[in-house]
């Protein structure tokens, strides 16, 4: 992108990944729609332990832009707002696969991410600090 200095002249950012979005993390979004979609309770809370489980995976391997980050913090939004409404009780692994994934997101080697992805969106930035 391009900036300008405090004296007017232009110069070259460092690139912004904030709306690059890894295709592995691009498929757990379509899955958590599939899920949604779903229409029944049970199997859509059934469907968001799948989810956990394969973003647990994903965040892992430490490999991810920005933009994995703020698709997966919609992500978990989706799950959490999925089990309040089909009241379904995760079991506790989830949890505990749940909170892993909230650690990785927050690791502070994830620190440029996040301020790369304040340019997107801050909403989501503010919402993991």
């Amino acid at each position: 992108r391009c900036l300008l200095n405090s004296r007017g002249i232009a110069f070259w950012g460092p690139p912004s990944f904030a709306r690059c979005v890894s295709h592995a993390y691009s498929h757990l979004y379509v899955s958590i729609r599939e899920h949604l979609a779903k229409g029944q309770r049970t199997l859509a809370g059934k469907g968001m332990s799948e989810v956990i489980r394969t973003m647990l995976g994903l965040m892992e391997r430490k490999n991810f832009y920005s933009g994995d980050l703020l698709f997966s913090a919609d992500i978990l939004r989706n799950v959490t707002d999925t089990f309040k409404r089909a009241s379904y009780i995760p079991a506790s692994e989830d949890v505990q696969r749940f909170f892993q994934i909230v650690s990785y997101m927050l690791e502070i080697e994830n620190r440029a991410k996040w301020n790369d992805a304040l340019q997107v969106a801050p909403g989501s930035v503010h919402l993991m600090r």
